[in-house]
């Protein structure tokens, strides 16, 4: 299909192409891997943060506290992504776009061994920092490397292959979570894999296999011919322009190339700015725009969060591992949709048929959370070790409404599993679907109970959350949701995954690429950081609230496309 539309014996090598393309797309599959890969040990860190072993860094170790470290320690990686991509495109502009992949290679690598390593909550935030500036920076690096060489029939799709390794590197990422987890005695990503190191450090340890295949490649690929004839390299240029379109093209690319580019002075951001009003000029903003709803939708919340999210309606790990590979798995084959098509149909009406298709998915999520009946989660026990307790008896005196009442309560110790046992006292609070204050007699020394500080003389405070519930009964409510789910992961997959980064690397000019790729997609992972941030946040108030609130932004996203996205198919980057 390719060949078809591009002679490759006229207009030079179509195989050189798509070959240092796709090498500058291996940034894309890194950062979908960084991305996506911490969604298998967020469970672990939880627990982790909350034995009494120093993993949390002297913070407190309590229920909130936990809840609001660990969300850190995975938001903040969005942050040094924003960090990462603002720097990304001046710094490109200075030192070229192959360099610049090469310090983001080099970050990946520091992160994935420092992450498996961490000492505390507080340097794996580090690390995932470290992480964040280079899936951020890649984000930048790659679509602009890709938009400047790949010759224009040809750049809607080859700029899809940007999104295309993103969403196979969230899938390698998430099919090597639940490989690693399927091999462990438990199934659980806090037991020990290979050399006795714990499944969820090998999880990260991966990523530095490509992280190193990602730098040597691209020390073997060209420099941008745009970033070339910008420091007059014009010599350079040449070789790489004739090796793309042949040598019949490369006199008149490169007058084109030098007409656009201002010889006054180097890139900067100020080029971004109206000289009228002091503010970014129109086009920047609608950059922004395509950034901001592009996060608006949750799409991450899927990737972030899935697991906790199946956990807390009432599958199993092992199966919140497996329905998460299968929504990674559809996010790849769908991104093939668009690569087939971008070019022939179009960017704009692939995100409009997109958007509607969210809407509607993402509004049936928030109506089967919102239907589903709403019972109290159960609480989780940790024993130790050593313990070879059979049986517990604990008094526990229920605070909700009216007066307080005790029960007695039996908890089978010898039935938990890596420590762990699961606590239901849905049995002993009078309304299930309200939370309750509890306060639990006779809990022997040693064991923790969701995160709730014993007290020394066995006793302890908790409160109950509640949760809805998708399963036992209810299950044809967990099946239309996990339909949905699939669904907006289809619709995303073919329009606002890959066409976002398609226009964001062709719809600005050379002059000002750069710079407002930079603002654009830190504006990404800024939005990015506040969905993820806020998910646990909306979730406590409801999920129905939280998918309601995507679901708007998919409607939102439609009437922005509408109304100012302009078509670009087959234009040259000069004619922006």
């Amino acid at each position: 299909m390719v060949q078809a539309d591009y002679d490759a014996s006229e207009h030079g090598s179509l195989r050189y192409a798509i070959g240092i393309v796709s090498v500058a797309a291996l940034g894309g599959f890194l950062f979908g891997f960084d991305t996506a890969v911490i969604n298998g040990a967020v469970p672990v860190l939880q627990h982790m943060y909350l034995e009494q072993d120093g993993f949390s860094g002297g913070l407190p170790v309590n229920q909130l506290a936990m809840k609001t470290f660990t969300g850190l320690a995975v938001s903040l990686a969005l942050v040094g992504a924003a960090v990462g991509a603002f720097a990304a495109g001046p710094l490109a502009d200075k030192i070229g776009r192959k360099s610049g992949m090469l310090l983001a290679a080099c970050l990946f690598l520091i992160s994935a061994i420092g992450s498996g390593l961490p000492l505390t909550i507080i340097d794996f935030t580090v690390w995932r920092f470290i992480g964040g500036m280079a899936f951020g920076a890649a984000s930048v690096l790659a679509p602009a490397y890709i938009a400047e060489v790949a010759p224009a029939k040809m750049r809607g799709r080859m700029g899809s292959l940007q999104q295309l390794a993103i969403v196979i590197g969230i899938f390698v990422a998430l099919m090597s979570n639940l490989l690693i987890v399927e091999s462990t005695t438990t199934r659980s990503a806090g037991d020990s894999w290979l050399f006795g190191f714990k499944a969820w450090q090998w999880m990260f340890w991966i990523e530095a296999v490509p992280a190193v295949i990602y730098g040597l490649l691209t020390l073997r690929i060209p420099e941008s011919p745009r970033y070339l004839v910008a420091q007059d390299r014009d010599g350079e240029a040449r070789a790489v322009l004739g090796s793309v379109l042949g040598a019949s093209s490369v006199d008149r690319k490169i007058a084109e190339i030098r007409d656009t580019i201002s010889t006054e002075h180097t890139p900067r951001l100020s080029d971004i700015l109206s000289r009228k009003r002091g503010f970014l000029l129109p086009i920047v903003w609608i950059g922004i725009g395509l950034s901001v709803f592009q996060q608006f939708v949750g799409i991450n919340v899927v990737f972030y969060y899935s697991n906790l999210l199946w956990q807390s309606v009432g599958f199993g790990e092992s199966r919140a591992f497996l329905l998460t590979f299968i929504s990674g798995g559809i996010n790849v084959l769908t991104t093939f949709i668009a690569i087939a098509s971008v070019d022939k149909i179009g960017r704009k009406p692939l995100l409009m048929l997109g958007s509607a298709g969210m809407a509607i998915s993402l509004g049936t999520m928030a109506w089967v959370f919102s239907a589903a009946p709403i019972v109290t989660r159960p609480a989780e026990l940790t024993i130790p070790e050593d313990v070879r307790i059979g049986s517990v008896e604990l008094r526990v005196t229920v605070a909700q409404s009216g007066e307080p009442a005790s029960h007695m309560l039996d908890i089978d110790a010898a039935s938990a599993v890596n420590g762990r046992l699961v606590v239901d006292f849905s049995s002993v609070v009078p309304d299930p679907a309200k939370p309750a204050d509890l306060t639990i007699e006779g809990l022997p020394l040693g064991y923790l109970l969701s995160a709730s500080d014993r007290a020394d003389s066995g006793t302890v405070t908790h409160r109950t959350t509640v949760q809805p519930s998708l399963s036992g009964e209810h299950q044809h409510l967990g099946t239309i949701a996990l339909v949905a789910l699939n669904v907006f992961v289809f619709c995303f997959g073919f329009s606002w995954g890959p066409v976002v980064w398609v226009l964001l690397g062709e719809m600005f000019t050379n002059q000002i690429r750069g710079a407002a790729l930079a603002v654009a997609a830190a504006a990404q992972w800024a939005a990015n950081f506040f969905i993820s941030w806020t998910f646990p946040l909306l979730a406590g108030v409801g999920l129905g609230t939280a998918y309601g609130f995507y679901a708007g932004s998919a409607v939102l996203s439609l009437l922005f496309v509408t109304v100012f996205i302009r078509e670009t198919k087959g234009r040259e980057l000069e004619d922006m």
